[in-house]
């Protein structure tokens, strides 16, 4: 490679490589500057802003790379929807240098899913009160949804669990993604989350009877069979211990 007689002598090398980083260093204090005269979505409240801008100006991204995503947080706030769960979901992204496009489409599905969990709390006898256990039943449902939790039994386990509190409700959702996660076929996550609401279980049990499915699961057992052996004494009310 031919090299330039001015950056043969040592020095001028030196010199050459300071401009370089005063240069790119240069560029990220601009990329971070700029935040400071960005206003937050209005709604959303200070710390989240904060948190997140210091995220932003990190790695950092450009206020033009971030707008549109700002723009559906903005739209999720008018909406009603719970801005946090949208915010944490760009900020996820922003931590793992997702480029600008991948940013959006993620914060776009959340916003999407949250907008699908809505009416399936309200069709189902839950009204969506602006309160944080209703809220994060809200994010529980909009989760699940995204972990392809088949619908048809969200909505059974929501109209199973009308009138109970938003806690409960939440672990069985919660409950019905990691078994998702887990791997069990749709028939079976349906059918257990419909028991967890119908029965009324308490919360510790929800997550027994849950590590209960996965030791079955992963030693081979069919989910029809672990459904038999979770409730296999007559009038059963909880999960084997």
């Amino acid at each position: 490679m031919n090299t330039p007689q001015t950056l043969k002598h040592p020095s001028n090398i030196v010199v050459f490589c300071a401009a370089v980083i005063v240069c790119v260093t240069g560029l990220a204090r601009a990329a971070a500057d700029e935040w400071a005269a960005v206003n937050p979505p209005a709604g959303l409240a200070a710390d989240s802003w904060r948190h997140l801008v210091n995220h932003l100006r990190e790695k950092p991204y450009t206020v033009a790379e971030i707008q549109p995503c700002l723009d559906l947080i903005a739209v999720a706030l008018k909406e009603g929807l719970p801005p946090d769960a949208v915010v944490t979901r760009l900020g996820e992204g922003v931590v793992k240098r997702a480029d600008a496009a991948a940013l959006r489409a993620t914060v776009q599905r959340r916003v999407d899913t949250l907008r699908t969990a809505k009416p399936l709390l309200t069709d189902a006898g839950h009204p969506f009160w602006n309160t944080p256990p209703m809220q994060g039943l809200l994010v529980a449902v909009a989760s699940a949804i995204e972990s392809d939790v088949p619908m048809a039994g969200l909505r059974q386990a929501l109209k199973q669990a009308g009138g109970t509190r938003a806690m409960r409700i939440k672990f069985v959702i919660e409950a019905g993604e990691s078994l998702k996660l887990m791997g069990l076929d749709a028939e079976t996550i349906s059918r257990l989350m419909e028991d967890f609401a119908a029965r009324s279980l308490g919360c510790g049990e929800i997550v027994r009877a849950t590590q209960f499915i996965g030791q079955q699961h992963r030693a081979g057992v069919a989910g029809s069979r672990i459904r038999e052996m979770l409730w296999s004494n007559p009038g059963a009310t909880s999960p084997p211990r």
